[in-house]
């Protein structure tokens, strides 16, 4: 799938909603996606269902924790206090409207925390999952931008659940260097392999989540 910039109403008043309904499942089914891209995506599938051997089912982990996201957020996070002034710095250079003078920032993280408005860190999203009942051998691929914190921050959840890869891990580098020339590309082949999996877990809304929701859904996958 290749799109340029266009514009298609899915939903047109004074129409029945059961038929803009019928034109927004028409419409979605209708989207192909390249066929390099469908290929990858397979041979990703295949691989993460394979790697014990033998076929096994696998959760789809949507992990949003990039450096934009958790300033975007204006959440307090665990942290040294370094790391907490380089993101203050960068928050009001972002969002200089939002943040103003720091000072009500942390009456607000802490409404935003008790309300759980804010993204999930991976630590989190493991202690979750195992009160869940999800085992230690639980095979998760997960789709993610670069995470805020590296290794360091990932290092929590994959203690507890060492079965965790992303595509860089499941392909070799000249298979995905067709691929990096547009992050679209990179964003839908983890769209398909979470698409195909049997759980998807998503820590944090956007478009990615709901579109692969609903197509989950679609599929018959559990979410």
């Amino acid at each position: 799938m290749a799109l340029k910039p266009f514009v298609d109403r899915l939903g047109y008043d004074n129409v029945p909603s059961e038929i803009n309904r019928l034109r927004c499942r028409v419409n979605y089914h209708a989207l192909k996606f390249l066929p390099e891209i469908e290929e990858m995506s397979d041979l990703l599938v295949s691989r993460m269902r394979n790697r014990t051997g033998v076929s096994n089912p696998y959760m789809a982990l949507h992990l949003r924790f990039e450096k934009g996201m958790v300033g975007l957020s204006f959440c307090d996070f665990v942290g040294t206090r370094d790391e907490k002034a380089r993101m203050a710095e960068y928050r009001k250079k972002e969002w200089p409207r939002r943040y103003k003078n720091g000072s009500h920032l942390w009456q607000l993280a802490l409404q935003k925390r008790k309300e759980g408005r804010c993204p999930l860190e991976p630590g989190e999203v493991a202690v979750i999952l195992r009160a869940m009942g999800y085992p230690k051998e639980t095979q998760i691929y997960v789709a993610s931008g670069q995470v805020y914190g590296g290794q360091n921050r990932m290092a929590p959840l994959k203690n507890m659940f060492p079965s965790l890869v992303t595509k860089e891990e499941l392909a070799t580098k000249e298979e995905l260097d067709g691929f990096r020339k547009h992050v679209t590309s990179l964003a839908a082949l983890d769209f398909l392999v979470c698409l195909k999996s049997d759980v998807f877990v998503m820590t944090h809304g956007g478009n990615f989540a709901k579109i692969d929701y609903w197509g989950s859904s679609v599929h018959g996958s559990s979410s």
